[in-house]
């Protein structure tokens, strides 16, 4: 688009003069008018939607509405065409003294400054809040113009009413600011943004961020059950107020959070006509030592306790997986033959494949009943082993002939595998099976697993082998006589 014409809906014309900018929401080009005067087009698409049209319409009229000295100004928006594809622009206020990243990379402005910094910050965020929220507040969107700060790059944002509303969130943001509800995808408030505005102040006092990690899942699990570091413990020249109000912006649950920019303007801007009373900071410095105590057992708990949410939810989905693995297979059949077909119920945990007189029974077992085994080798932990099931054929009721299935988890795959598990008696022993499995309860199976896996003599022979559809043609065949 480099050297091209662009004319808004007023008609007032534009010539790209350079990019200078770009990100996964567009790319903001300088342009100017005829007269020479400077402007920021930022460029999104290619689109083909017109209901998207309308959307990016509706958008930039409400952020059009809210003008304040805080807010970058905008001038235009329009449709270019460019290269036979549609491209919505917008025309804003050009900021040629870049954002405010680099003045926190330093961590080291001082107070009145950094102060003044976040009251025009905040003063912007007031002003939006009473139609929008950001949604991507972070440094590279807070644009400098001279001495003034401006909030600019609206494109995530949507009207507080449908945000709070009929709305969850479905854009991306940025991780480094997302607070927890971004992350679980819930309620978007305007404590979201002043979330944001909290991880921005503590790399303001510190020179960096509160949570960091190259890995998203690892930054997902410290944003919501990591408690922040005290600002003051890096850095000893943070005010007590400060401390306490970056604490309260970066609370877990958005509710304990300021509810308004103008709450956080109150209190950053109070400490600034009061001098500290060293008679009291030892007795401060306890408080916050056991606030910060208790907030993170009630974290480490909070996350034991999603954390097993979450593991049994990846079983069962898991479990739904292998039965539909099955269903596949019967429906290919059952569309192969007209005179009779193979019948699938449910009962509970179980689901059971019926061809006449014969059926097929899986059964999973209940919740961490694999483990209920007290003097089971730690070997099945090991192999991720996280659920176990029983594949039986019964012929009138009476149980013939069976397989196992264990699910195993590794780092490389969260939700896990199914291995096939099948079972046969050790020459050795003299014993024999009236029919196979061998192990048709959980702590059995978690034995001869165990036994297996540690290449340890035992009674029981088994052989595993990942579930695949050639298995279970073959074990769907066991139910003709």
């Amino acid at each position: 688009m480099i050297n091209e014409n662009v004319i808004d809906k007023k008609g007032i014309g534009y010539v790209i003069q350079e990019e200078i900018g770009r990100g996964g929401f567009g790319t903001v080009y300088l342009a100017k008018t005829k007269e020479g005067l400077p402007y920021a087009i930022k460029f999104m698409g290619p689109i083909d939607n017109k209901a998207a049209l309308l959307s990016f319409e509706r958008e930039v009229a409400l952020a059009t509405a809210i003008q304040h000295q805080n807010i970058l100004g905008f001038v235009g928006q329009g449709e270019h065409i460019y290269r036979g594809a549609a491209y919505f622009f917008t025309v804003t206020e050009y900021c040629p003294d870049g954002n405010y990243r680099g003045t926190l990379n330093t961590g080291g402005a001082p107070l009145d400054s950094m102060i003044n910094d976040f009251q025009q910050i905040l003063l912007g965020l007031d002003a939006l809040h009473q139609k929008l929220v950001h949604r991507d507040i972070k440094p590279e969107n807070i644009l400098k113009v001279k001495g003034d700060l401006k909030i600019g790059d609206l494109g995530l944002s949507k009207s507080i009413d449908e945000a709070t509303q009929t709305m969850t969130f479905k854009g991306s943001g940025t991780p480094l600011y997302m607070a927890p509800e971004v992350w679980e995808r819930g309620k978007i408030t305007p404590a979201t943004d002043l979330y944001a505005c909290g991880v921005m102040l503590f790399e303001a006092c510190t020179g960096k961020a509160p949570f960091a990690s190259d890995d998203s899942s690892e930054l997902r699990r410290l944003h919501l059950y990591q408690s922040a570091p005290r600002a003051k413990n890096i850095n000893p020249n943070v005010p007590d107020h400060i401390d306490g109000l970056i604490r309260r912006l970066l609370e877990k649950d958005q509710t304990k959070r300021y509810q308004s920019a103008k709450d956080v303007i109150a209190v950053l801007t109070a400490g600034q006509a009061t001098s500290p009373n060293n008679l009291f900071s030892g007795l401060k410095n306890r408080i916050r030592q056991s606030y910060d105590e208790q907030e993170s057992k009630r974290l480490e708990f909070e996350k034991t306790a999603n954390d097993a949410q979450e593991a049994q939810e990846r079983i069962r989905y898991m479990e739904k997986q292998l039965l539909s693995q099955f269903d596949d297979v019967v429906q290919e059949i059952n569309e192969g033959i007209q005179e009779t077909k193979i019948h699938r119920s449910d009962d509970g945990n179980s689901a059971r494949y019926s061809l006449g007189r014969r059926a097929l029974c899986i059964d999973f077992f209940r919740p961490g009943e694999i483990y209920n085994n007290k003097t089971l080798p730690s070997v099945l932990k090991e192999r991720g082993v996280t659920q176990g099931g029983v594949i039986l054929i019964q012929d009138d009721g009476q149980n013939r002939q069976g397989w196992n299935v264990v699910l195993t988890r590794s780092e490389e795959c969260q939700y896990g595998t199914w291995l096939l598990i099948e079972s046969d008696i050790s020459p050795l022993t003299g014993k024999a099976l009236s029919y196979p499995p061998a192990a048709t309860d959980s702590k059995l199976l978690s034995e001869n697993l165990a036994y297996h896996w540690m290449k340890t003599m035992h009674t029981w022979l088994l052989k595993d082998k990942p579930l695949e559809q050639a298995d279970i043609v073959r074990i769907l065949s066991a139910l003709i006589p």
